[in-house]
This record gives structure tokens, C-alpha cells and sequence, in this order.
């Protein structure tokens, strides 16, 4: 997570109350409430999907800095991410 992004105090709680939760069991209104709020809370801090342009153009990028035959100068963080791309 990044250091901008904060999880609320309820989403935190309702995260550990639904850990706790054994089946078999029926949600009430308030329980599915709870659980939908972790859900969309998880899907709003995942990373954005990269466009197919978006892609190409880093994939690009690679493949001119591979031709380099050297590291290019980057953020370590940065480069380590940019190595997981496949390159075709």
C-alpha cells in the first residue's frame, strides 16, 4: 500500500470481524453491508490496469534500454518492476 492510501478505522474493523466469521452461516443486511464496504475498499487500492498502449510504450522503452547492454539509470524499485514486464 502506498503511504497516501489509509484504511478507515470501520474498514479496518469490519475487516477483522469478517476474519473472525465461520460457516455455516446467513449475512444479515448489516454483515453483507460490512462486507461489501472490505470489497470495494480492496478493489479501490489495487493498481490501475496499464492500457495496451500504455504497455507497448514501456515495452518499447525496455527494449531500448536493454540495447544499451547496460542498467539503465533508474530507481532501484523502478527497475526491479520494470524487469517483471515480459518482453517480446
Amino acid at each position: 500500500m502506498a503511504e497516501n492510501e489509509k484504511t478507515s478505522l470501520p474498514i479496518a474493523s469490519y475487516a477483522s470481524e469478517i476474519l473472525k466469521w465461520e460457516l455455516p452461516m446467513t449475512l444479515t443486511e448489516e454483515q453483507l453491508r460490512k462486507l461489501k464496504a472490505v470489497a470495494g475498499s480492496a478493489l479501490t487500492q489495487a493498481p490501475d490496469k496499464l492500457n495496451a498502449d500504455t504497455l507497448a510504450a514501456r515495452r518499447a522503452t525496455l527494449k531500448g534500454l536493454g540495447s544499451l547492454g547496460k542498467k539503465p539509470d533508474l530507481s532501484p524499485s523502478l527497475f526491479k518492476a520494470l524487469q517483471g514486464l515480459k518482453i517480446k
